[in-house]
Parts: C-alpha cells; structure tokens; sequence
C-alpha cells in the first residue's frame, strides 16, 4: 500500500527503509489518514548523511525523506511528521535535529523555518538521489541543499 499511495521512484525503498529501520539506524514515520497513508518522513540516528555538514554536526540526527503527495499539503500533515520526528529526537536525549532542504524549495525552507530551524552555517552540498522511471531506467538527480538546525530541550517538540 504505501508503494501505490507514496511513489518513492524506486520499487524497494520502503522496504530498505523498514530494514535500516529494524536495523536501529533510523526511525520510519507514517502518517496515515483512516486507512491512507498520506505523508512520511524519516530520522537519521548517526547524523547528517553527507559528510562534510557531519563533520560540522556530529550526532546530530537528520530527518529525511520527508514527504507529502502535492494535493495533500498545507494541510498540516509535514507538521505533524516533523513534530513526531522532533518528539523521537527529544524521547533519545538529543539537543538537537536537523535537515538539508534544496535552495530551489522556498516553500518548504519557509515552512521549517517557521518551525524555529535555522541556517547551521555548515557547508551547502548536493544531494544526490535516483529513481527509476516506468521502462526500469537508473536517473540520478542532484539537488544543491543548505543543512538547516533546530534545538531541542524536553518538553520542546509538540507531542
């Protein structure tokens, strides 16, 4: 179900990601709207994924792959999915989360920033990523990104 509802562009990557989730290396978030699922989300445990912003922010976890399908926002679900993912962070100790958004998504940057994330002035980078389109062939695409931070205290994230 998830694979009809939320395309990831790659037939395996829920799968992969409920492993790496059984793994301990990540949290999988879901919401789900009766029996739909409408928006996900993931958290990476060891820190950023890209290296150089990992240098900066060691142990800083990084959400990820957070998703809503085009006709489902501002509806408040990517809110809901990043409280969720913050409350995890605050459950473990963590003081702090963070994410890489693309320069090119104004709106989304605006979003997190009106959740109180801020430019960690750590180096921009490119995130790469590929999906696979309907004849089974490999495309890569390459999104220069800027690492956003947000700290946490207990009692920060919304339940």
């Amino acid at each position: 179900m998830l694979e009809q509802e939320l395309p990831l562009h790659t037939p395996a990557r829920h799968r992969e990601c409920l492993v790496q989730q059984a793994e301990g290396r990540i949290a999988y978030v879901v919401a789900w709207q009766s029996l739909r699922p409408v928006g996900h989300g993931l958290l990476h445990w060891p820190g950023p994924r890209n290296a150089a912003v990992a240098e900066y922010l060691p142990d800083c976890p990084e959400i990820f792959m957070l998703g809503v399908p085009e006709p489902l926002r501002s509806r408040g679900i990517g809110r809901l999915l990043i409280a969720h993912l913050e409350q995890l962070a605050v459950d473990r100790g963590r003081g702090r989360i963070g994410l890489g958004v693309t320069l090119t998504n104004p709106r989304a940057r605006r979003l997190y920033e009106g959740l109180s994330y801020g430019e960690a002035r750590t180096p921009d980078y490119v995130d790469r990523w590929h999906w696979l389109d309907a004849s089974g062939v490999d495309h890569v695409e390459e999104d220069p990104c800027v690492f956003l931070v947000k700290r946490l205290a207990p009692g920060d994230a919304p339940a």
